[in-house]
């Protein structure tokens, strides 16, 4: 269960990450029986010298950094032997053995929740003590699957760190799930740290789902609910309501572009600056159409809109905000587009004899 409070987290920030420590296991899917296969462990650190240390920090950028979209997490079992225990216990031991011991133990708890049921995918758990730009001590845990799987028989230590050179180190490789603990504070409690989940079933602009085994079984976590989260989704709502619902091309170009300042920061503020706070009501009353503002309004809350004050966060729009243009669809293939206020400003629409007719100002024209 999320939780009910909107905190405001920073974006994750691995600028300057340094390596220190790296180890990877493997799991495994159950048997076509159901009879699990027990992961396969390593008991020696992942040689990792300097130029392959600086390969695999610009990997963890790249999967991390903007051209994912790691989302805010907060634990809920944070006993002994949760994975928040042992993630925490690991990012700042000063000991190999200890850090091999605490990894053998993450990838045992998500061998547990393998076993569970056959469509659990295995792979590769790589498991990362770094530490941050700002000397803030992280751990990472990457949960890969190989593109041709292996069984439990064919697995060895060699293997397993060829496994992590392809998923790691080359550019073809694919992350499907990741989860990044920083340590901010001097204890060891939930609150000393900062936690993000990166799943690649969770796309940019979608629906924020990330596998329950690994988010919920795994971790022990739930999406922290954040101005951010929230901002985007009010933003991906109403697009995706204006075009569920019975709208004219004109009524939609007017939706997006009102939806698009709706969302910016006003000129001259900045999201650290006094705290702004929109509603979903307030957007719906003063744009939407008034014959469509019931339904809209059922829509959005429907699609987890929070109808509530939302802590306007849009840095998750910025490039979106920043092409500012909108795309409207005319039928047989056709589309319209260009930068929302010239398209607002400019083009108009009008049906006549079951035809619709767009009117531009006249200009040279050119095919692009």
């Amino acid at each position: 269960m999320a939780a009910s409070a909107t905190r405001s987290i920073p974006p994750l920030d691995l600028a300057g990450l340094s390596i220190k420590r790296v180890i990877a296991h493997q799991v495994f899917k159950p048997r076509p029986g159901g009879d699990p296969i027990a992961p396969k462990l390593s008991n020696s650190l992942t040689p990792v010298g300097p130029s392959v240390s600086l390969i695999l920090e610009d990997r963890i950028g790249e999967s991390l950094g903007k051209r994912s979209w790691p989302v805010p997490i907060e634990f809920e079992k944070i006993d002994v032997g949760s994975y928040f225990h042992l993630a925490s216990a690991l990012s700042t031991t000063e000991s190999d053995n200890e850090f091999v011991k605490h990894s053998h133990s993450l990838t045992l708890l998500l061998g547990e929740i393998q076993a569970r049921n056959r469509t659990y995918p295995g792979g590769i758990l790589i498991v990362i003590q770094a530490e941050d730009g700002h000397h803030n001590p992280v751990s990472l845990v990457f949960k890969c699957e190989l593109v041709n799987g292996l069984s439990g028989s064919e697995v060895d230590e060699s293997t397993i760190l060829e496994a992590v050179e392809d998923l790691l180190l080359t550019s073809q490789s694919t992350t499907h799930k990741v989860c990044a603990l920083v340590k901010t504070g001097k204890g060891t409690a939930p609150s000393d740290f900062l936690a993000y989940l990166f799943d690649g079933d969770m796309k940019k602009g979608g629906e924020l789902r990330p596998a329950k085994y690994f988010a919920h079984g795994f971790l022990g976590a739930s999406l922290a609910i954040t101005g951010r989260m929230e901002t985007t989704t009010l933003y991906n709502g109403v697009v995706a309501v204006a075009n569920e619902l019975e709208m004219t091309p004109a009524e939609r170009l007017a939706l997006k572009s009102n939806l698009d300042s709706f969302v910016s920061l006003p000129p001259g503020s900045k999201l650290n600056g006094p705290q702004i706070v929109v509603k979903a009501r307030d957007f719906v009353t003063r744009h939407v159409p008034p014959g469509l503002q019931d339904d809209f309004e059922k829509s959005l809350k429907a699609k987890g809109v929070s109808q509530g004050p939302i802590p306007l966060d849009p840095i998750d729009l910025e490039s979106t905000l920043k092409r500012n243009r909108t795309f409207l669809s005319l039928g047989n293939d056709l589309v319209l587009s260009g930068p929302t206020d010239l398209l607002t400003a400019n083009v108009t629409f009008n049906e006549e004899d079951g035809s619709m007719i767009i009117k531009v100002p006249m200009a040279p024209t050119a095919l692009q």
